[in-house]
């Protein structure tokens, strides 16, 4: 008779990542709509999208879509400028919200 052997695998949750992470802080204002912004700072970013700690906005619901300019991403001189990127809204809890990037036919609040 053969004896069948199984192994178990414990895999912690950073594991399933489609992306690394790399964990930054920098300044964040997200455009809610045409008027309403807000500001915080990102966790950490992946080539995925960006986890925002710190967020003392409305609730958000999964697929909304938010405009985010981030500070200082364009060059290491010091400049002031920002770049704003389309995100969609993956999950928001308490002061944390996780976005990805938005696909490039979507609109801008």
């Amino acid at each position: 008779m053969n004896a069948l052997q199984t192994t178990t695998l414990e895999v912690d949750d950073a594991d399933l990542r489609a992306h690394r992470r790399v964990d930054v802080k920098l300044q964040v204002v997200m455009q809610l709509d045409r008027t309403t912004s807000c500001i915080t700072t990102t966790r950490n970013i992946s080539e995925g999208g960006v986890l925002l700690r710190g967020f003392q906005g409305p609730a958000l619901h999964h697929g909304r879509l938010v405009g985010i300019d981030l500070r200082g991403v364009l060059s290491n001189e010091g400049d002031t400028d920002s770049q704003r990127y389309l995100m969609r809204v993956v999950r928001h809890q308490g002061d944390i919200v996780a976005l990805s990037f938005a696909a490039n036919g979507d609109t801008a609040p």
